[in-house]
Order: C-alpha cells, then structure tokens, then sequence
C-alpha cells in the first residue's frame, strides 16, 4: 500500500494570533484540521481522498529543510533541529535559535543532532558545538562539554534520552554518559563490549531500559545498559536507528528494518531495502521507519510504504531523518526536503 501527501498554504486565523506559553492539544487539532482542508481544496479537481501527510509551508519561517530531530514539549511547542539552527513551532511560525560567538549562552552550534525533554521539563539539545540544556526562564542554554575531547573540532553525532528512572544518558562517538544529578555533570558509563566508533542509536525497550548500539571493530553491537546483557547483530552493518515492537521485539534497521534475536541474530526482513534513519513505535503499538526512500508503517497486518511527495524531487521530500509521535496522536516527520504532519 503506497499513500501520499500535499503541500498546502499556512493561514493564521486572528482570534488564534496570539498563544500564550502552552499550546493545547485542542488548537493543534484546530490548526491540523485547517491545513488538511486547505490541502483538500486545492486538490478537490483530482477526486483524491485528503492527504495523509502535510507538508508545513516554507512560509511559517523553518531555519533549513534538512530537519534532524524533532520533539514536542510539556508545553505544546514543537521543537526542530535542522542542519542551520533550533527551531521552536508554535502551530503557526517557527522561532529561530542560532549559534552567535558573540554570545556565550547562544546556542553551541547550528546543526543541531538531537532533541529531547526529561522528567522535569529542562529541555536538552545536541548540537556540533556540543551539548546544550535550554534555560526557559531567558532563553539562553547551558553548555555541557560531554563527549567532545577536542574543543576546537565539530561534535559528531550526539544522541540523548531519559530512562524511565528520570536518568538522563548521552550517546557519542567517544561512549556513553550519565548525567550525576547531584553535581550536575556528565560521568562515563562503561560498557562490555569494544567499541571504536561509540555509540550510533539509543532506544528504550517496553520497560523503559536503555538499549544502545555500539560501533565495533567489525559491526554493530546491542548493548542492553542497565543488565549488560548484549549480543551481536549477525554480520549487519552499522544501524543508525533501531526499536521495539509492541511484543518487544527488537527491530534493528542497518539498510532495512530487521528483527532480531540476541541468541540467533537476525530472524526476519522487511522487503525494502532502504537505508534507515529513524525508528519510532505509536500508542497503537505499530512501529513507524523513516528510511531513505519514505516511511514504512509495520502493524500485525503486515507493512505499508508510504511515499511523501511525488514529484521529480522525491528523494529530497523523501529523505526521512527524523521521526515523532506526540502524545496528541500526531506524527511528525523530518526530512531533507521540510517537516510534515499527520494527525
């Protein structure tokens, strides 16, 4: 099954113009409902069903179309890491954070790897200057030297989530990090296994355990951190993303979604082959790919491709990097050529 998608116009009702702090889940239904109308109407002539995916327009101020992370706050902004600044929606235009060397609290760096929220709120942000933590109250960020030996290199890669005991890890292409919460810094965390590239994706199982692929000498390695327990990914290269299913299986996505076993390595493939970026699961339990070529939708009924844009640049639109499911029910994906919604 192959669905699309449609580019549509941003209208700002007046009685809306104005938002103040949190964004309810109301008006991002309200402004989700205005948008697909809108698509619908410039597409009435073509007697098409109404698009799945929205494309949000150039016109709502997006920093760059290449969109790396993506998160929704506690207070309904969306956040947009892009490969030229932090972005924040609010449903109608994005606010721009940019690195400026004039100012020691600006963001650290412009291209910005990573996004995501803790238990308290405080909103941390990876970035190839390093690792930032947003100070709501003026705006500014903090700045955290985590796994960036060399201060006047770019970080690589940066990956960042909570566990469900409210600790806060940092994958980087140095190891992996913990933050102590008593001094407010970064401790290392060794793991069992070698590693000479760090580690490239981090995910949390049905339990809220970290899991996390290690670069090897030869490939890829899971590494379950709080038990140790690992195996490796039979001969598979590198994934950059990988999930768990609603069974809890693990789906390890080098070049396409696989599921593996710890003990027997990989015991099932999905038939495409597209590289994978992204791995996202839904409250229905479905498991979402962002790969280089679309989206796949894995359920109990099997898989469904999903293309973002026909057009003679669908390899750009199609490109996903990022993927997230908010707890309003929507999906956001980004790609290399802008950020899309489906409700």
């Amino acid at each position: 099954m192959v669905l699309g998608s449609a580019l549509i116009p941003l209208s700002r009702p007046t009685e809306l113009a104005s938002v103040p702090g949190r964004i309810p889940t109301l008006l991002w239904a309200s402004l989700l409902t205005t948008w697909v109308l809108a698509a619908n109407g410039s597409r009435a002539d073509a007697q098409q069903t109404p698009p799945l995916f929205t494309r949000i327009p150039d016109e709502a101020g997006l920093s760059h179309n290449s969109v790396y992370a993506l998160h929704r706050d506690r207070e309904g902004f969306l956040w947009v890491g892009t490969a030229d600044g932090l972005n924040r929606f609010d449903g109608y235009e994005f606010r721009v954070f940019r690195h400026d060397p004039a100012d020691e609290h600006s963001l650290s760096g412009n291209l910005v790897w990573d996004i995501t929220e803790d238990g308290v709120g405080r909103l941390w942000i990876a970035t190839d200057g390093g690792l930032d933590r947003l100070r709501r109250d003026n705006g500014g960020f903090e700045h955290f030297g985590v796994g960036k030996p060399d201060p006047t290199r770019p970080a690589a890669w940066t990956r960042i989530l909570e566990d469900k005991a409210g600790t806060v890890w940092v994958g980087t292409p140095t190891g992996l990090f913990r933050l102590d919460a008593a001094t407010d810094t970064f401790v290392a965390r060794p793991l069992p296994v070698e590693s000479r590239g760090g580690i490239t994706a981090m995910a949390l199982d049905l339990e809220g355990e970290l899991w996390v692929t290690v670069a090897g000498p030869e490939r890829g390695t899971l590494v379950k951190v709080g038990s140790g327990r690992f195996g490796g990914a039979a001969r598979d290269p590198l994934s950059d993303a990988f999930g768990f299913d609603h069974d809890g299986q693990i789906w390890f996505a080098p070049d396409q979604p696989a599921r593996i076993d710890l003990d027997r390595g990989v015991v099932a493939r999905e038939p495409w082959g597209s590289r994978v970026m992204a791995v996202a699961r839904d409250s229905a339990g479905a498991l979402w790919f962002g790969t280089s070529d679309g989206l796949l939708r894995r359920d109990s009924t099997g898989t469904a491709r999903i293309t973002l844009e026909a057009s003679d640049e669908a390899y750009v639109f199609g490109f996903v990097r990022s993927l997230h499911l908010d707890d309003a029910g929507l999906v956001w994906v980004g790609t290399h050529g802008g950020l899309y919604v489906h409700d």
